[in-house]
Formats: C-alpha cells, structure tokens, sequence
C-alpha cells in the first residue's frame, strides 16, 4: 500500500479491504544487472528529455517562423557503436521490444533525418525512428 493511501485511509479510520496491496517495488540497484540498473536509471531522464524536445521543437517553430524546426527521436540503433558491441541477449531483449522485432540502424536514423530537412512542408514534427518500441 503506498504511503498516501495509508495516510488517507488513517485520516479516515478505514482499513483497507483484503485487495488493496502495495504494488511490488523493484529490486534495488545494487541486485540489478550492469544493463538493467543504467536502463532503470536512465529510463526516467530519457522520457524527460524527449518531453522537452517536443515542447522546445512547437515553441520554436512559432518563434522561429519561416525557419523550419523538426526533431529526430531515434530509438536503440543496433549497429551504432555505443550498441553493436553490446551481448546479443541485450540486443534481443530490446528487439522483443518493438512492433517489427528489429531495432533501427543508422541508415534509418539518415533517412529520417533527410525526410525533415529535405521535405519543405514538413514543421514542428517529432519524427520518432524505433521500430514502434515507444508504443510499449
């Protein structure tokens, strides 16, 4: 039971009924593997820098008018540096991840890039490369 929902059900004198539990915590960093507590880690800032760039993106395309503004979010690309040496049980784990059940690679992550700034009509867009992996 999370700490505010004890904290109203005392302020009320209630008890919770039998099937209010607390949701299971996750282990702490020190249990993880290397991977899995930098993921848990990084997860949240991740999500807060991409929320900042699509807000920094539709303000500055009115600001910034007749300049055009897009963004790129690419999501893991396996064959970049920083992931092609990763273990393959990694790569599979994020892979499982996604709609295709493959992960981007660079020459998407080009493609997507040309699209925004070779396509006129295209402004204020956050063009999202991951192989569907932010729909989970």
């Amino acid at each position: 039971m999370s700490a505010l929902l004890a904290l109203v059900l005392a302020a009320a004198d209630l008890t919770p009924p039998p099937s209010v539990e607390a949701p299971e915590a996750p282990p702490p960093a020190e249990e993880l593997e290397e991977e899995d507590a930098v993921a848990q880690l990084t997860f949240g800032a991740v999500s807060t820098v991409n929320g900042g760039v699509s807000g920094l993106v539709h303000s500055l395309a009115w600001e910034l008018a007749p300049i055009r503004v897009n963004a790129i979010h690419p999501g893991i690309t396996g064959d970049s540096p920083y992931w092609e040496g990763k273990p393959p049980a990694i790569l599979e784990g994020h892979r499982s991840k996604t709609i295709t059940q493959k992960l981007a690679t660079m020459d998407d992550i080009v493609d997507g890039t040309r699209f925004l700034l070779e396509n006129p009509s295209v402004e204020a867009i956050d063009l999202v490369v991951d192989n569907g992996r932010m729909m989970f």
